[in-house]
Parts: structure tokens; sequence; C-alpha cells
């Protein structure tokens, strides 16, 4: 019997949830497809409250902590506090270990963003089980979805990518078929 193949869509927001559903509906009946939102895992990751701080390395929680931190302390450098900076760590550590287990027998994750504690942490332990991650957000043409396995902004592959690669892409006479691409 070969392996029914499991896709995880962990949302945030409902309204991502709402997109997920959308997107769910397309798959083929021989993947399961899981749509999980954040909000109703909570009381299942206070469960892992209970692990020590170094039960998960300084890098792994840097990872999941990091973009988080930016972003908050960007409009409000007052909030870095050592209080909110341990919350924050505690968070991300129970988060963490919640998605070890809750992923074990998925086979690819995808989220939307993935700049909140809830799903960076949930890409750092898929990452960690050396499962396939997408990561989703607005595109840059309206009505768009950007898709990466990396992460979206200064994060996503293309962030990376040498100017020469972009020279590189051949573009045709005729766009539109670009446009009806869904």
């Amino acid at each position: 019997m070969s392996h029914r193949r499991t896709v995880y869509l962990l949302a945030y927001y409902h309204s991502h949830t709402e997109l997920f559903k959308l997107i769910k509906r397309e798959f083929p009946s021989d993947i399961n497809v899981k749509l999980k939102l954040v909000y109703y895992l909570i009381p299942r990751s206070l469960f892992c409250s209970f692990h020590r701080p170094e039960s998960i390395s300084f890098e792994k929680l840097n990872q999941i902590t990091e973009p988080y931190r930016k972003q908050i302390l960007c409009s409000n450098p007052k909030q870095n506090t050592p209080a909110w900076n341990a919350r924050i760590e505690h968070r991300a550590i129970q988060w963490y270990n919640l998605f070890l287990k809750e992923l074990r027998d998925v086979d690819i994750l995808v989220v939307w963003g993935g700049f909140t504690i809830p799903l960076a942490a949930a890409l750092t332990a898929a990452r960690e089980l050396g499962k396939k991650t997408l990561i989703c957000e607005n595109g840059v043409l309206a009505g768009t979805i950007a898709i990466d396995p990396e992460g979206v902004n200064y994060t996503s592959s293309l962030s990376r990518k040498t100017p020469e690669f972009y020279r590189s892409i051949p573009i045709g006479d005729d766009l539109d078929d670009l446009f009806h691409t869904v």
C-alpha cells in the first residue's frame, strides 16, 4: 500500500482560512489535505510549555523569533524589554514543540506569510523534520499569489538571485497567456 500524501494548510487569519478552503477544493482526491487555523491550536500549544528553553537551539529560536521581533520593534522599539523577549521565546518554544508532533505525518506545509511566531515555528519544525514547505503571500500583480519554498519578501529564494538570472528569462511577444494563467 502506498503512502497517501498529506498537505497541511496552516492559516493565521480567518481570511487565509477562506482562501485555503478554495485551494483545498482543487487538490486531487488522492491527497489528504488538512486545514488548520492557528487559533484553534492554542490550547494544544500550551501543553508544550513544560519544555525547558534548552530543548531548542539558539539558532532555531532565533530563526523563529527574529522576523517577528523586527516587524514589531520597527514600529514600537520600546517593546524590546527582557520580559517581552522572554515571553516571545517561551511562546516560540511552545509552538515549535507542538509542530514537531503535529507535522510528523505531513509531507508538505503551506502557510501564508510566515512571520508570526506560530507560523515561523511551524516552518522551522517542518524543516527540522525534513518536510517540504511553501510560503504564500500577495503577488506583485493584483489578484495573484506568490508562492516560494523558502519565504517571502527578503527571505524568498528569488531575493538572492543575480541580475543575470532575471536578464536571462525569455519574455515572449504575447503576454496574454500570462494573464490567463491560474
